[in-house]
């Protein structure tokens, strides 16, 4: 584990990180330290980049969520795969950037 409690991309078991409109969506190794409401750290250089699309579903233009420098992300989904007896072990996280410095019970105050 990184800093009081929270996972690094290398502790998550990373496979595969991707930004989208909802946030970064980040697809890992079964563990059970990933909880809603922690952060995770994930190393910047391996998310894949969205594209703003212009004129989406309803004319509407799409912005992809922002990316963190410091790799600091508050997940908001956690989604199971598998179990620890066979099959795949995986779980998919939705995460939003955070402020590393803010306290961990801040507020969010828009989404």
């Amino acid at each position: 584990m990184g800093r009081a409690g929270m996972a690094t991309t290398t502790h998550i078991g990373l496979l595969s990180a991707e930004q989208t409109d909802k946030g970064v969506m980040a697809h890992c190794l079964l563990n059970p330290m990933l909880r809603i409401g922690g952060r995770v750290q994930i190393d910047e250089s391996l998310v894949e980049r969205a594209q703003v699309q212009l004129g989406g579903d309803a004319g509407q233009d799409t912005k992809p969520a922002d990316l963190n420098r410091d790799g600091m992300y508050r997940v908001l989904v956690v989604e199971y795969e598998g179990d620890t007896l066979e099959g795949p072990w995986f779980a998919d996280l939705t995460t939003l950037s955070v402020d590393a410095t803010a306290p961990a019970g801040a507020q969010v105050d828009e989404l």
